[in-house]
């Protein structure tokens, strides 16, 4: 395995360990606002291309946006990902602290509840890093830019991956998901 694959499974594995801790209810209040997240990123700024002109257009104005950073400007791609990474982690870090949406009724006690919050869990650690990896996929790892993962060294593993990431795989489903659990937080 090469450092996305690892990079990936760990974070699918850090929140699966938060989940067992914070139980299934709280982390699927979690999942609801990752999902409302990646709709807002995927469907209504990308897709749309929102932001891609203006940045574009900035990137075009002032071609090196960060005054004695860099001896080169960033590409639209970096910047458009650096953007969607920020909202997804921002969002994300939002949903687990403070005060939680929390989902009613009572956690599983035991081992039974413990698998259901780490299940849960890692599909919220599956949602943030596959979108991330997603997007990077998608403006063309933007990282090598940085000296870090490079998609010329992605081992066919990961490549077979990129098919199975969130984007790819649930962008047609998120805002019927994301209803779906409106409706299980609203009716309990």
């Amino acid at each position: 395995m090469n450092p996305i694959e690892i990079l990936f499974f760990t974070i699918v594995l850090i929140f699966a360990a938060i989940g067992v801790v914070r139980g299934f209810l709280r982390e699927l209040g979690a999942t609801l606002i990752i999902l409302v997240a990646i709709y807002i990123v995927a469907d209504l700024l990308d897709s749309r291309r929102l932001l891609a002109t203006g940045v574009r257009a900035v990137n075009t104005a002032y071609p090196n946006p960060i005054a004695g950073g860099l001896d080169r400007a960033l590409s639209s791609e970096t910047i458009l990902f650096l953007l969607y990474t920020t909202i997804i982690i921002a969002v994300t870090f939002m949903s687990y602290q403070g005060d939680t949406l929390d989902f009613k009724g009572k956690n599983p006690p035991g081992l039974s509840g413990a698998f259901m919050g780490g299940l849960v869990g890692a599909i919220n650690g599956y949602l943030v890093g596959g979108t991330i990896w997603a997007y990077m996929d998608k403006f063309g790892y933007p990282t090598k830019e940085l000296g870090l993962i490079r998609p010329d060294l992605l081992s066919s593993f990961a490549k077979m991956l990129i098919s199975y990431l969130p984007i790819p795989m649930l962008e047609p489903l998120l805002l019927p998901l994301v209803l779906i659990l409106i409706l299980l937080r609203v009716l309990k």
